[in-house]
């Protein structure tokens, strides 16, 4: 096609491995491998700089009917600041999801869900912005919708802890 439109390839390929078993898990991942056309516009992010994650969580039964998910992710970009989350969730019942996040140097989250008996979650996440981003947003809310379908023949118990 003539004129000044043009084609780029954004491909790119990504790297992880996650370890689980009832009580924790743990993971590393490399989302992005190649360098593409996506960040070629001059932007301050050039692409040649891959962020590597890690990962792990624990379950902790605090009761019959209160589990504890405390969990966290680190970030590693030579291009960024040191990034890392701290989450805490309790479950009630096996229904009722009650969480926060801390980002480092970033925002606070809380979170309530529930899930009903036949795979469905409803959910409420609000983010308070504590960085200098508070100057022009005061963070963002969620509404969480999720399904999980049912799977006889599955070796995993149950997909949604983590």
């Amino acid at each position: 096609i003539q004129g000044n439109e043009y084609t780029n390839n954004t491909f790119n390929a990504g790297f992880g491995i996650h370890w689980t078993n009832p009580n924790y898990y743990i993971g590393v991942s490399i989302p992005r491998f190649l360098k593409n056309s996506l960040y070629e516009n001059g932007d301050d992010f050039n692409g040649d700089v891959n962020t590597y994650y890690l990962m792990a969580g624990v379950i902790t039964k605090l009761s019959r009917n209160v589990k504890f998910y405390p969990n966290f992710m680190i970030s590693l970009n030579p291009n960024v600041p040191f990034e890392f989350d701290l989450n805490a969730n309790f479950l009630f019942l096996d229904t009722i999801w009650l969480g926060a996040n801390y980002r480092f140097e970033d925002s606070i989250d809380g979170l309530i869900q529930y899930q009903f008996k036949n795979g469905m979650r409803l959910g409420f996440a609000i983010d308070f912005t504590t960085s200098e981003l508070r100057n022009v947003t005061t963070g963002s809310f969620e509404v969480l919708l999720g399904y999980t379908f049912p799977c006889e023949t599955c070796e995993i118990l149950n997909l949604r802890y983590f």
